[in-house]
This record gives structure tokens, sequence and C-alpha cells, in this order.
């Protein structure tokens, strides 16, 4: 509107986690006004750059985004300018529902078919509201079915899942809840603008943890060479993982967008992301301290084409003088490599502890087999144990006997028992 009509308010304030604040630091410096973005002081610092390259005066305040946002609105008021909702205004709406245009431009053209359904990230609210008035429209327009709209919220800030069942309440999130998904951590989604889309025209809202969302980043870049925001991939996190059931041999369409990750986070969610996905691990392996026993477990994981990143060798109170604990860290090519070592291991005797498997969704079902051949030696070892006993209790009482003939007691007194 301001391009066509040359009305250019004063000065324009934005409150945002990222992508809305880059958008309008960017249309400000194309119209030559002056603006002023506030935003949550926990805001990743390569978003808060990104922003003031684009000329915007930046000004991190609160914890959150409700502080941030109540605090932008007065800041506006003080200064008369004009102030741009990152979600609950109908133009920003309609705005984010031009993905929707894009992913059914796109469809087309490939010839995919009709999509059956459409995971898409949510924070605010206000892109899954444009994509799906649009998509339900669509669907009218030429008389298909619309859809299913899925929304994906991280499980640590999740307020809307569940809300379509329950009428549309609201999940409490305690306000210093924060997740690898910060684009999309606000704890009070929709507004009057929006709140009858949020209820009536999504399907239904699911949450997805922080290691699958670390695992989306992780899988985001290793197949498409994308880097991608953890606000970004929540859909792709969901599809992944299996998270909404029943889109089996279904067309799916997934929204990925924002790439305004920081380095930390960056490394942080390569890290858990590959372990998530099998490409790497940490195994724990007691061994008897000897020359020549690492080199074993080390041509062990060559032989499974696992590459060794890191060693660590210990010793401790809590284990014998003539054993160690070794920590292989590992670079594996799948889940079906790290198994076949920890196997191999396991047939030499040994007992591996996979200490990664907390950073594996699903580790019980991952590691089943791994399980079950150490639960059956561990049940071997028990077997073993009491057929010792057993052999030794025999071999005491007929020493007893013939020591003291057959009218002694059975069973020994303790202090004569040699163990």
């Amino acid at each position: 509107g301001i391009a066509e009509t040359g009305a250019k308010p004063n000065h324009i304030v934005a409150v945002s986690a990222g992508n809305h604040s880059q958008g309008v630091s960017l249309a400000c410096r194309k119209l030559d006004i002056p603006c002023t973005i506030v935003c949550p002081s926990i805001a990743p610092p390569s978003k808060l750059a990104a922003t003031q390259r684009y000329g915007a005066t930046v000004v991190p305040e609160g914890k959150s985004f409700e502080a941030a946002l109540g605090f932008g609105m007065d800041l506006c008021k003080k200064m008369g300018g004009c102030f741009l909702h990152p979600f609950a205004q109908c133009a920003v709406i309609e705005g984010q529902g031009t993905v929707g245009v894009r992913m059914a431009r796109e469809n087309k053209k490939m010839g995919y078919g009709q999509l059956d359904a459409v995971l898409v990230n949510v924070g605010g609210g206000g892109l899954i509201s444009g994509v799906a008035l649009y998509l339900e429209g669509l669907a009218k327009a030429s008389s298909t079915t619309r859809p299913m709209i899925i929304g994906v919220q991280a499980k640590n800030v999740a307020p809307l899942e569940g809300s379509v069942a329950n009428g549309g309440r609201r999940k409490y999130v305690n306000k210093n809840q924060t997740t690898l998904a910060d684009g999309c951590n606000v704890k009070q989604p929709g507004s009057a603008i929006h709140d009858i889309v949020l209820d009536e025209h999504v399907d239904k809202y699911v949450s997805v943890s922080e290691l699958q969302i670390a695992a989306a980043v992780a899988h985001c870049l290793v197949a498409t060479r994308t880097v991608a925001e953890g606000a970004g991939v929540l859909g792709l996190a969901a599809l992944l993982y299996g998270t909404v059931t029943g889109l089996e041999n279904k067309r799916v369409g997934v929204v990925v967008c924002g790439g305004n990750i920081g380095m930390n986070h960056l490394v942080n969610c390569a890290e858990f992301g590959a372990t998530a996905l099998g490409k790497a691990c940490v195994v724990s392996i007691p061994l008897v301290d000897r020359p020549g026993e690492l080199l074993r477990f080390v041509n062990e994981a060559a032989r499974c084409a696992c590459r060794v990143r890191g060693v660590k060798h210990g010793r401790g109170a809590h284990l014998s003088p003539e054993m160690a604990v070794v920590q292989l860290e590992l670079w594996t090519n799948s889940f079906r490599s790290q198994i076949r070592f920890l196997k191999r291991l396991i047939n030499m005797g040994m007992s591996p502890v996979v200490e990664s498997r907390d950073a594996v969704p699903k580790a019980d079902v991952v590691y089943a087999e791994v399980d079950a051949l150490l639960a059956a030696k561990a049940g071997e070892g028990e077997v073993q144990r009491q057929t010792l006993e057993r052999a030794f209790i025999k071999q005491e009482t007929q020493r007893l006997r013939r020591e003291y003939g057959d009218s002694q007691p059975q069973r020994p007194p303790a202090s004569r028992v040699k163990l």
C-alpha cells in the first residue's frame, strides 16, 4: 500500500525473532523509511546482524517474544510510528499465504498431482493461516478436495497442540521456555484476526522434539545442501519421524522456510542431528588394559565402515586394576554399520554401551537387536554363575562328608566354607 499511495509513515516499528524483521528492514530501506526492530534479547546474533545490514535499528528487549512485543508496541506509540505485527495483521497473513501459492504452482508444474496434506511450521500462526486460506480457496475454485492442513510446533513450545480437539483451548507454556526453533518461540499464538483460521481451518496440530528438529536441520543440509533454521524445518521433522500417522503413500507438501541460524546452533544441530540420523555415535567398551587391545577395536570399526574421530581411555576406582574403559567417537554410514560393529564386539565377548543413544529417536527400536544380544549374553553369564555355584556346593558337600562322615549336617557352617 505505501508504494502505491505514496503515503509514507515517519517511522516503522516491528517486533520479530528473525524473518519478519529482515523483510520489514529490506522494504523500509527500499522505500527510504526509518525502521526500528525490537527482538527478544535471546535472539541469535546472526539474525540481529542480518537485520542491521539492511539498515534497521535493532533493539534487543525481553527474554521472550511476548515481552519484546509489549515493549515494541509501547515504543511505537511513543515514536508516533506505524507498527507492523509479525502475524496478527491481514496484510501480513496475505503475504505469508503466497507460500501456498508457490507450493501449488510448483506442484502443478512438476505434475505431482493433487496434494493430500500440507505440513506447515507454526509460531504465531500467520504463515499457516495464509497457506490454509489460499489452498482452501483454490480447492473451492477448482472443485477439488482441500488438502489436510497440519500445523507443526516445537514440543517445548506447543500451545496449539490438541487445541482442535479441545475447542480451541491453548496449552500454557512457561514464558522462559526455549527451543532450537527460536523463530517459532511464541507462547500465545493467534489473535482476534486469525484465531478462527487456526481453530477451524487447520485439521490438526502436532509437535516435534528438539532432537528431531536438530536431525531435520542436519538432514536438510546433507540431502539438499540447504541451510535451514530450526523454525523452518518443523514440518520436515514431523515427516521424517512419522509424527503424523496416515500419510503413507500420500502426496505431502512440506514448507521449509528460514535460514537464519547462528553458527553455534548449526554446529549443535550438526552434532546431534548426525547422531539422530545414524551418521555418528559414541561407544564405550570395557576391556583388559594390555597392549594391542585398542587396536583390535579400531580395526573392527574399520571393517564395519566406521571411522574413528576421537578416543578416550579411562581407568578408575570403579574398575579392577587390570581393566580400562575405552570410549570411541565414530563417524558411521548408517545405523546398520553401527549395529554391525556392536554385534561384532559382542561376539568378541565385549559388552559395548552406546553412550549417544539418548540422542537417537526411538533408540529402543533402532538398537533392539543389540539389546537382545546383550541381554542374552547377560543371561548366559547368570546361568554360568549358577552352574559354577551348584558345582561348588556339591564339591564342598562331598568334601565335608569325607571329612566328617554322613552323620554331619549336609549344610556346613558358613565359617567352614572356603570361597
